[in-house]
């Protein structure tokens, strides 16, 4: 009976003798699904920008909006979603754009 004497890490490991490990690639989209992505993805992050800011806007504005609580609160939520959408879309929706270009 026959044994593999070489280790796996640590010393004495001998990359030539170890056993192929099966690589999975990266399944990539598309470039004109990609575009249609960003597209969308902008659109809504747009739609998302200009509502909050304009929700914040109206109750900041007007006093009668400003005295309920239930309407601080709604102001208070407008502000942490228009916080996400102004930190976080950039920087996944920067690598995305950043792909696209490494692709053409």
């Amino acid at each position: 009976m026959s044994f593999n004497n070489t280790t796996v890490g640590g010393q004495g490991a001998n990359m030539t003798q170890m056993q192929h490990i099966p690589r999975f690639d990266i399944i990539m989209e598309p470039s004109w699904l990609v575009i249609v992505r960003l597209t969308v993805e902008s659109l809504i992050a747009l739609a998302g920008i200009i509502g909050n800011f304009v929700v914040c806007f109206a109750i900041t504005k007007h006093r009668t909006l400003n005295t309920a609580p239930t309407n601080m609160y709604i102001r208070n939520v407008a502000v942490g979603d228009l916080a996400t959408l102004l930190v976080a879309f950039p920087t996944g929706h920067n690598q995305r754009t950043l792909y696209l270009l490494a692709t053409w």
